[in-house]
């Protein structure tokens, strides 16, 4: 299994490292904002003539922000112009901002390139930052298969899916969390180490339990997910359909 790194964390890093740089030059540092993300990539078949199937994809980023102040305001601008509203990650204090999907955010062309971040601190002093995602690569097909949750062992079937690196065993607090916000890699498999087209996984509870042990007690989401990871980041991701419950006691 091959760890895939925090997005939370590593936007913390850049603004510790930020920080850091700033202070060794001035005891108070300038504000300053840094992003990091990823994209969704929404899969749907369209049946044809003589029982061809035609792959149609949405595309929606996912930008996380982080500063060295707290932000009262956060907005975001696609490589292309698209503007993606901005919403605080609950009990940051304004540190951290996330794309806000109560909006159509969907692009029907995989974004790709710099994604440019406009902040204000509680001064209203603005800061520039960007985040970016260098990804032309689609998955060429709809992720299928079944996940399900029984007597604590966690079994999975599914299907290669073209363009691909790796799949995802996923548990998330409900069905509208995002990749790392409320949601855990249980575990993560390389694209080359499952040859086969159709893959079956198996996990008992004591090859999980370690990733659980800080949920509370109660019912999460339990789903699977494709993925094209680079640099131990995943810069696209799919999620199937299919879900169960999964429950911690």
């Amino acid at each position: 299994m091959k760890t895939i790194l925090n997005l939370k964390q590593y936007v913390i890093l850049l603004v510790a490292a930020f920080a850091m740089t700033s202070c060794l030059d001035s005891d108070d540092p300038d504000f300053q904002v840094v992003g990091t993300g990823y994209v969704i990539q929404s899969v749907s078949e369209v049946p044809g003539e003589e029982e061809t199937t035609t792959i149609r994809s949405k595309f929606t980023p996912v930008i996380y922000a982080g500063a060295n102040e707290p932000m009262t305001k956060c907005s975001v601008k696609a490589p292309g112009g698209e503007s993606i509203l901005m919403t605080q990650i609950e009990n940051f204090g304004g540190y951290y901002w996330l794309s806000n999907f109560s909006y159509n955010s969907r692009m029907d062309k995989l974004p790709s390139g710099t994604f440019q971040i406009t902040a204000y601190n509680q001064e209203e002093e603005p800061a520039q930052g960007v985040a970016v995602i260098n990804n032309t690569t689609e998955m060429k097909a709809k992720l299928k298969g079944n996940v399900e949750f029984k007597d604590a062992k966690i079994t999975a079937t599914f299907n290669k899916v073209e363009g691909a690196t790796d799949y995802f065993v996923m548990i998330k607090k409900s069905s509208s969390s995002t990749l790392y916000d409320n949601a855990i890699i249980v575990a993560s498999y390389k694209d080359a180490a499952l040859d086969k087209s159709e893959r079956i996984i198996t996990l008992l509870e004591s090859e999980y339990s370690s990733k659980v042990a800080t949920l509370d007690a109660g019912s999460y989401y339990l789903t699977i997910a494709a993925a094209i990871v680079s640099s131990s980041f995943p810069v696209l991701y799919q999620e199937s359909d299919v879900h169960t419950v999964f429950t911690k006691d």
